[in-house]
């Protein structure tokens, strides 16, 4: 529970949401202890439900304009920042440490 408690903590609250429209602040707001054992089944079983892997596995892809750029109808004009599940980097934190 405390690696859990670590790695939702390294989230900024009212950061954007991925496709599931999960903010960070919902992971709190909803309990740790949910959030750990939703994290820690998923990892001790390898196998996440079908419907939240689905919407885990896509991400959303946010263009924003770079600043100073004179013609912004190349690609490089923007930066692309792509918007994933929390609780898919929630797994990933935990994972990593």
């Amino acid at each position: 529970m405390e690696t859990v408690k670590w790695a939702i903590s390294l989230f900024a609250a009212c950061k954007s949401p991925g496709i599931d429209s999960i903010y960070p602040v919902l992971h709190v707001a909803e309990g740790i202890g949910y959030i750990d054992r939703f994290v820690s089944n998923t990892i001790s079983s390898e196998y996440c439900h079908e419907l939240y892997s689905f919407s885990m596995a896509k991400s959303g892809v946010a263009f924003v304009p770079k600043p100073g750029q004179t013609d912004y109808t190349q690609v490089k004009s923007f930066h692309s920042i792509s918007l994933t599940s929390f609780c898919l980097k929630t797994i990933e934190r935990m994972m990593d440490r």
